[in-house]
């Protein structure tokens, strides 16, 4: 895959992780198209089935520390990088903690911003 492939990729998937609709199904969270049409289509060009489930999937895009398995709840700074987190990582990173190590995605995202924090 190039690295414009890629970006594309990324781009796409950080599109269906914000507007695809967030369930939980015992212990396994997923991500539904709710029928919408974009999204269908989305999930198709992805080779997703409808639901797809995301536990374990190593670009999981909820909250972007690489442990945790917790739909994103906000976007905030920390350690001057600008990440989307769940509750808890949120207070976490308002508390000033140590940053625990990030998922890959959210580790290509970050060096796709320019110095005001801007994806390029």
């Amino acid at each position: 895959m190039t690295e414009r492939e890629e970006e594309l990729q990324d781009a796409l998937e950080d599109m269906v992780d914000q507007f695809a609709y967030r369930t939980t199904k015992g212990r396994r969270l997923n991500q539904n198209t709710g029928g919408l049409s974009a999204l269908e289509h989305a999930f198709h060009v992805l080779g997703w089935d409808d639901p797809h489930y995301i536990k374990g999937r190593p670009d999981f895009a909820g909250c972007d520390v690489k442990i945790c398995y917790e739909w994103s709840r906000g976007t905030g700074r920390w350690d001057g990088m600008y990440l989307a987190l769940c509750s808890d990582h949120l207070l976490a990173a308002h508390r000033n903690e140590p940053r625990p190590p990030l998922r890959e995605q959210a580790i290509r995202r970050q060096r796709r911003r320019d110095m005001g924090g801007l994806l390029r």
